[in-house]
């Protein structure tokens, strides 16, 4: 099935580019997003660790494609909620490879939950949770 977004990503989304992020696997409510390593990641330059706040951008985001994937059409959605819970610190040097899946949907809300790995499914850096409001209806804010 085609979905203007998730065939145009990450072009729709600027920040997405900028960090790389590359769908790898799409399905019904399901999608895989990686995010290759760069130094300008790392916590800070004499550590080999990944800086948190771009596995949460990167979490965030493939939450929010798998509750559009679960759309049968494209709707505006706003995160309500993200829980990113952190088992261990991600290496800077490899590919973090994030799963999510869309696994309950109301008429306003799409629940999501997923995990972040590295190196192979059993090496869990983090898992998430999320929820996403749905379709919001009203005008978009002028500033």
């Amino acid at each position: 099935m085609t979905h203007p977004i998730l065939d145009n990503f990450p072009s729709v989304f600027p920040h997405c580019a900028d960090l790389g992020l590359q769908v790898t696997q799409r399905g019904d409510s399901k999608i895989q997003i990686q995010l290759a390593p760069r130094p300008e990641f790392k916590a800070h330059a004499s550590m080999d660790i990944l800086h948190t706040s771009v596995i949460t951008s990167a979490a965030d985001t493939t939450a929010g494609l798998a509750a559009m994937a679960s759309l049968t059409k494209v709707a505006p959605l706003a995160t309500l909620d993200l829980h990113v819970d952190y088992l261990k610190p991600a290496s800077s040097d490899n590919t973090v490879v994030i799963d999510a899946e869309c696994f309950k949907r109301t008429q306003n809300v799409a629940f999501v939950r997923g995990v972040v790995w590295q190196q192979n499914t059993d090496n869990v850096v983090a898992n998430i949770t999320a929820s996403f409001m749905l379709d919001t209806p009203g005008a978009r804010a002028e500033a």
